[in-house]
């Protein structure tokens, strides 16, 4: 007896199409019931459930996970948001029964176009003046302002400028003390309207730093026959964020072998740079030369315990408007911090920042010139 063969069937062109697309369809189904998931586990998941050929499964349908963390869930664990090259799902359900093109790979994908450097982006330096002055929320006189951010809300800053120190300054004997919490701060190069990331504010060559500008407070300071005590030493040699601590020694070694100090100037200077990149250099004009502004920061006790800290202010504001009254403009708003800054060692504690990343600094050390004068003036007051 002959046996029969079962013929292979044979399914016309619009059938294989309809299983075709039933099959897609199940497997994009199974794709979304997993969303959250990888695309590549979702489409094996699907595999065990149709007849999805191997060559789709083949074929790249979604960003790797490295590649897709950036992105939003939404586009990242989407079937239809392809890489470039990928093989278009759409595309295959769209023209489902025609012959389906070739599957790109990797190597037919266009090369990823390389995005400007940030580090080569060139921005701006733009010169600004802030006036000192009791305007808006800032509490003072015309020559003198504060921006209270302690958690003194009633201060009477008009007041505590008219009331005398509570200490005196004798020539001779007192001593003034000059440190840097932040000694590696540098400036921008001479004449600079531009800047680029990639360009350094920070530098351990001293003469390019705030360091020199205290060399500058020293100098005008020891001509009107003060006694100043520079200890060069920056604090942030060994890291930016044990900065004041290891400034906290430096004063307290400077304390003991001079027990006769009673004022310490902690020189810094400031950085003024908004979220576009945009570098403000806090600037004055005095007899015809560019001033870098100061800014006098002062402590409280509103986080740490600092019992003389309106001492500290009492005396900073003498120093704003000293400033102001002869120097117009040279002093920008004083802030009144949350923090003490090491400000709770003496009655005359302050830190003084010269200018800002902006400037130059030739700018800051004539600012610490004018600033260096004016304390000179403070001071012979108080004999």
């Amino acid at each position: 007896m002959q046996r029969r063969t079962k013929k292979k069937t044979h399914l016309p062109g619009k059938t294989e199409a309809i299983i075709w697309l039933l099959a897609l369809t199940l497997a994009v189904k199974a794709i979304l019931s997993l969303f959250g998931g990888s695309i590549s586990v979702a489409l094996e998941e699907a595999a065990k459930h149709t007849a999805v050929p191997s060559l789709l499964l083949a074929t790249e349908l979604c960003l790797s996970p490295q590649e897709a963390a950036p992105l939003p869930l939404s586009l990242a664990c989407n079937p239809l948001y392809l890489s470039p090259g990928a093989y278009n799902l759409k595309h295959t359900l769209d023209k489902i029964g025609e012959e389906l093109p070739p599957v790109p790979t990797k190597e037919d994908a266009p090369p990823p176009q390389e995005e400007p450097s940030a580090a080569e982006e060139v921005l701006q330096i733009k010169p600004i003046t802030l006036a000192a002055s009791a305007t808006g929320s800032y509490l003072g006189t015309s020559t003198v302002a504060v921006n209270n951010q302690s958690k003194h809300t009633n201060l009477d800053i008009p007041y505590l400028l008219a009331r005398p120190l509570s200490f005196s300054y004798q020539k001779g004997k007192s001593k003034i003390l000059i440190v840097h919490t932040h000694g590696t701060e540098s400036y921008s190069p001479e004449g600079a309207i531009t800047y680029t990331n990639a360009d350094s504010t920070r530098s351990n060559d001293s003469s390019q730093t705030v360091i020199a500008v205290g060399d500058v407070i020293e100098r005008v300071l020891t001509a009107y026959g003060y006694t100043v005590i520079h200890d060069r030493t920056p604090g942030d040699a060994q890291g930016f964020n044990d900065a004041y601590p290891n400034t906290l020694k430096i004063i307290e070694k400077n304390m003991k072998e001079h027990p006769d100090i009673n004022i310490v100037l902690d020189i810094h200077r400031d950085s003024m740079i908004t979220t576009e990149g945009l570098k403000y250099k806090p600037i004055t004009e005095y007899n015809g030369k560019s001033a870098a502004q100061i800014m006098l920061v002062m402590g409280s006790d509103t986080n740490l315990k600092h019992e003389h800290f309106k001492e500290n202010l009492k005396f900073a504001l003498k120093v704003q408007d000293e400033m102001n009254s002869r120097f117009p403009n040279l002093a920008r708003p004083l802030i009144l911090s949350k923090q003490r800054y090491n400000q709770h060692m003496t009655r005359g504690s302050m830190i003084v920042e010269v200018g800002s990343c902006g400037n130059t600094l030739s700018e800051a050390k004539y600012g610490a010139e004018l600033f260096a004068n004016a304390l000179a003036y403070v001071l012979d007051d108080m004999h």
